[in-house]
């Protein structure tokens, strides 16, 4: 029974400290004999298991796998993992791709091409998509809107047709009455020509022309505190 049990215990495998202490103290006389060439045995069966051994059973082989891949299928699988983390035009997905990729220019216009024809890329959409939700989320004018669809680097195109339309679907009049009625209800009436500038500038950086924002403030008035 002794013999088993010290068989299950190997010198390379973990084990409790005081069950340790309790297999080096115990004493020899209950031991059961072994001659030598049964030690020698032994020592060559514990040796095959070395640290580096059990290493090289349990490595992954997903480096190796992920070397041997193909350029054009690796490219793809990132691009389509950048598009799921939000939209972006092409520009910025090629961007990416030549940033963190090492493929060839060549390999990943194939692979923007492809995704092209897939209709997961394309400036018109993203850029319809984004001008609408922007308008949606916050009344902004035309100007504004411009800076921001050309600061996801799409093309005079298709940021012309997006703007065309948002704005056909809703007037710039309509887009800034809805901001000043926003603004309004957060921080009250102008109550000073200081307040009524300060709207003024909030709603050029709204991107609103100065002649319409004139025309509206001007049917604003100040509620001037009565003087005690």
């Amino acid at each position: 029974m002794r013999e088993g049990r010290s068989k299950k215990i190997g010198p390379t495998e973990r084990e409790p400290t005081r069950a340790r202490h309790w297999r080096e103290t115990e004493p020899s006389a209950e031991k059961p004999e072994m001659n030598d060439s049964e030690n020698t045995r032994r020592r060559d069966r514990r040796g095959q298991s070395s640290p580096s051994a059990r290493h090289e059973r349990v490595e992954p082989p997903s480096k190796a796998s992920s070397a041997e891949e193909p350029p054009r299928e690796r490219v793809l699988k990132r691009a389509m993992r950048l598009l799921a983390a939000r939209p972006r035009s092409e520009r910025e997905l090629r961007e990416r791709l030549l940033e963190k990729e090492r493929a060839s220019a060549g390999v990943i216009e194939e692979a923007i091409e492809k995704l092209r024809e897939y209709g997961y890329v394309s400036d018109e959409k993203f850029a319809l998509g984004y001008a609408s939700y922007r308008v949606q989320q916050k009344p902004i004018g035309k100007r504004r809107l411009l800076r921001e669809l050309a600061a996801h680097k799409l093309s005079e195109e298709a940021m012309r047709e997006a703007v065309e339309a948002i704005f056909t679907e809703h007037s710039e009049e309509e887009l800034l009455d809805r901001a000043i009625e926003k603004r309004l209800a957060r921080t009250g009436p102008p109550r000073s020509r200081a307040d009524l500038k300060r709207l003024y500038d909030h709603l050029l950086r709204a991107g609103f022309p100065h002649e319409i924002v004139m025309s509206r403030l001007k049917d604003l008035k100040v509620n001037q505190p009565e003087e005690e």
